[in-house]
């Protein structure tokens, strides 16, 4: 895979290494032989946040890019004066933000899938890429979004979006970063290699998609006392061989089955029973790829009950069998 970071001053320093941790820092567990990321810019410094200055190549070709990452903005205030364009101070008539655009325009066009953190999205819509395009951003930032670029799709109660048709992603930022670095990670290289990046990060799984931004003090404070999701979420997955049920996930959280549902939709933006669904689907990926076992063994070791149930699932879901996604991921290994 040839992926690319590019950079521009006043970029957020955050984004900027989670990206580097996730793709090609030491602890990243792809093979240096299968991953080339690309620092780049229309300089050769770029200065960031908190005075730090980052070396860049200059900016290559567009062709050739499965994937470009365009970092939040550091200092995002003037995006919410919705009462001028101030904002285009952050890149018009700057020589260096304007090649920036044109190269990401030309690297979109050649097939890349374009990924922006954060604020990022501002940067994506500056240069023409959010018209009909579904698009998040962080949730305080979404209105001036949505007024800045009437014709883009902007929904800001996701962690990130993926308009698949248009080849753009997008998050909220923030820890959502990670959240999506790690997505993009597992559609590249599989399962197996982005759970070994979530164990060495300590995170348990990257949150979906629709799991929700934000969630408002008022719901947090009227929450059941001691409704811990982990005291749930740890034995399943440890067991996910076990026929679990509404009733007894809840038994293991001491709470009742309605508050269970209400914790497991502000967490993941969904429901227990399709949240251990989509578990289930990503311990069977990863068996899929690690090892030679038949589709009926791994169907009993992630809770089904069948190859055949363990194939619709895949089939609605993951729109392939298993036996194709294993074959997709041989060849790309």
């Amino acid at each position: 895979m040839r992926n690319a970071i590019l950079l521009t001053d006043r970029m957020w320093s955050f984004d900027f290494s989670t990206v580097l941790q996730v793709f090609d820092g030491d602890i990243s567990p792809i093979q240096k032989t299968d991953n080339t990321l690309d620092i780049i810019a229309a300089t050769p410094r770029v200065r960031l946040d908190h005075r730090i200055i980052v070396g860049a190549s200059p900016l290559p070709a567009p062709n050739g890019y499965d994937l470009v990452v365009v970092p939040g903005i550091a200092y995002p205030n003037p995006l919410l004066d919705e009462t001028s364009d101030s904002y285009r101070n952050l890149w018009d008539g700057q020589t260096s933000c304007e090649m920036a655009r044109t190269w990401l325009r030309r690297a979109h066009a050649c097939g890349a899938e374009i990924a922006s953190l954060g604020t990022g999205s501002f940067f994506l819509g500056w240069c023409g890429l959010l018209d009909d395009t579904r698009v998040t951003t962080h949730w305080m930032f979404g209105d001036a979004l949505q007024h800045r670029f009437p014709k883009a799709l902007v929904e800001t109660d996701v962690l990130f979006s993926h308009d698949e048709t248009k080849r753009i992603w997008t998050c909220g930022g923030g820890s959502s970063s990670l959240d999506l670095c790690l997505t993009l990670m597992r559609r590249q290289y599989g399962q197996a290699v982005n759970a070994a990046a979530s164990r060495t990060l300590l995170v348990s799984s990257a949150r979906g998609e629709s799991s929700p931004q934000y969630i408002p003090e008022k719901s947090k404070a009227s929450e059941h006392r001691g409704a811990d999701l982990s005291a749930i979420t740890i034995p399943v997955l440890s067991h996910p061989e076990f026929p679990w049920s509404v009733e007894s996930m809840a038994q293991l959280g001491n709470m009742s089955t309605r508050t269970m549902q209400r914790r497991f939709k502000q967490e993941y933006g969904k429901s227990a029973i399709q949240w251990l669904l989509e578990e289930r689907l990503t311990l069977a990926c990863e068996l899929l790829e690690t090892t030679t076992l038949t589709t009926g063994i791994i169907a009993k070791r992630v809770g089904m009950s069948s190859s055949d149930l363990l194939r619709k699932n895949f089939q609605s879901h993951l729109g392939t069998s298993p036996a194709e996604y294993r074959k997709a991921h041989i060849a790309r290994s």
